[in-house]
């Protein structure tokens, strides 16, 4: 009896931002598919306030590699994160994306790990945000300038879908969409990136 062949990777490592939206907790779930799926090796960028809803040791524990939460730390070798890091990954998620770092990333504006690597990253690096917030907060105009600004910019944005919002459990659209369709979009991201 034969086991199933196991996927080719989409590349040999995924950059991936976890910033502060409460999809944070799901990013330990979403690990094992990631590493896969899209890549065996992934280093994680982890924002402040996602620190406080998700372990940075257990995302080490995961991943299989340092996690990475400021500009200055160093590890493995890496001395410069937001400039090393980008130059050596083959994809580079934000997962979840909040209406922040999308903000700052539409803008340019570069004052922590995140939104700084996001800017350093070379132009055959493809950039995706998986947006995570509050559905009145996606649909808000500023929301989708913003939304608009990045994809002209170059960089993608997976359409969040129906989910359980947290303050009141009420389904809304905002969600990040379950691992399947992340792992299926960034599969077609990255072998159509270099096509454009």
């Amino acid at each position: 009896m034969t086991s199933p062949e196991k996927p080719t990777p989409a590349c040999k490592m995924l950059l991936l931002g976890v910033t502060g939206a409460i999809g944070a907790a799901s990013v330990p779930h979403f690990l094992y598919g990631l590493r896969q799926i899209i890549a065996p090796e992934i280093v994680i960028l982890l924002s402040r306030t996602a620190a406080t809803l998700v372990s940075p040791y257990a995302l080490s524990v995961l991943s299989g590699s340092p996690v990475f939460t400021s500009v200055t730390d160093k590890a493995d070798g890496v001395s410069v994160p937001h400039i090393e890091l980008p130059r050596r990954a083959g994809l580079f998620a934000i997962l979840p994306a909040t209406a922040n770092i999308m903000a700052k990333c539409a803008h340019g504006v570069c004052d922590d790990l995140i939104s700084t690597s996001v800017l350093a990253t070379p132009e055959d690096v493809p950039v995706v945000f998986v947006p995570s917030m509050n559905e009145t907060m996606w649909d808000k105009k500023l929301m989708r300038e913003n939304v608009v600004r990045l994809r002209d910019a170059g960089y993608y944005v997976i359409d969040p879908v129906a989910g359980y919002e947290v303050a009141d459990m009420k389904t809304v659209r905002g969600a990040m969409p379950p691992i399947e369709q992340v792992c299926i979009r960034l599969l077609e991201i990255r072998s159509s990136h270099g096509l454009k």
